[in-house]
């Protein structure tokens, strides 16, 4: 069995970057943490082992330098239920087959899809909101309210995975709400049925979630690149769960 230790995430930066700096990974899925994330870690001399608790489940990130070591840990690790994401450039069914092997299985795959011509996908989607008719008086396009993220995180968790899907946690929500970065659709009652989140950072959009129940989503969309505009941003970016073609 595998022993994680707890260690706050400036030691594990310092953890990770000794590695590094003494082996050259093979493979890694560990991109850093934010602040405040509290974690746990495990280190043998060629593998570097780090997770996170996120709901019911662990999530796994590591760096190797030694696929066999990693093998033989990831056959240890034996107390509860762990997820891990594998973002990656290349095909990746060798590795596959070795989580596989190590008792994980593939649930599900996303692509990521990237827009740089800003300006242009604002002009499309303001032609698709412009045939949208609001018969019922809908409340559409609102900046989110903080009594509101129970509402929007239950539409969420609905709508999509708790662990596939990578949703912000409650915290994480009120944290985009106060920063104006959720907007929502919604009946004349209050009813939630769209939310569209995102986080920009320098000059990227990055688009975290996207629902909406009713067939008005599209000017959530263009509400977020009417944001891209007014704040300089040259990339929106999107991962979207591969099979998902009314969204592609």
């Amino acid at each position: 069995m595998v022993q994680f230790i707890k260690f706050n995430l400036q030691e594990v930066t310092s953890i990770v970057a000794s590695f590094r700096g003494k082996n050259r990974p093979l493979f890694s899925n560990y991109y850093g943490l934010s602040d405040d994330v509290e974690c746990e870690l495990y280190q043998s001399n060629n593998t570097v082992l780090i997770r996170k608790k996120e709901y019911e489940a662990y999530r796994l990130f590591l760096l190797t330098s030694d696929e066999d070591d990693l093998r033989q840990l990831l056959n240890k690790i034996n107390d509860g239920f762990y997820v891990m994401n594998i973002p990656t450039r290349e095909p990746i069914t060798e590795r596959i087959e070795m989580f596989k092997e190590c008792g994980f299985e593939l649930v599900a795959e996303y692509n990521r899809y990237y827009n740089k011509s800003i300006t242009e996908g604002y002009k499309k989607l303001s032609k698709l909101a412009a045939s949208l008719t609001n018969d019922d008086n809908y409340e559409l396009v609102c900046n989110a309210q903080e009594n509101e993220i129970l509402q929007i995180w239950n539409l969420l968790n609905d709508t999509f995975d708790l662990y596939t899907d990578h949703i912000p946690n409650t915290d994480e929500l009120t944290n985009m709400v106060r920063q104006k970065h959720v907007f929502v659709n919604k009946t004349s009652n209050g009813e939630i049925f769209g939310v569209h989140i995102f986080t920009p950072t320098n000059h990227i959009c990055y688009g975290n979630a996207w629902v909406d129940k009713k067939g008005f989503g599209v000017l959530l969309s263009k509400n977020m690149y009417q944001y891209a505009l007014d704040h300089d941003i040259k990339i929106i970016n999107h991962w979207i769960r591969k099979g998902n073609n009314q969204v592609i």
